[in-house]
């Protein structure tokens, strides 16, 4: 059975994972191609 407490909570939970994993990937993305941009100059 869902509650609405259930599903506040998860949905804070997921949101949360979703904005730290994106900034991660996205920090990691842009230091890849500083890094890279680097070498080749």
């Amino acid at each position: 059975m869902v509650t609405v407490g259930g599903y506040a909570t998860n949905l804070i939970v997921v949101t949360a994972g979703n904005v730290v994993g994106g900034g991660v990937l996205v920090a990691l993305a842009y230091w890849t191609v500083y890094r890279l941009g680097r070498q080749s100059a």
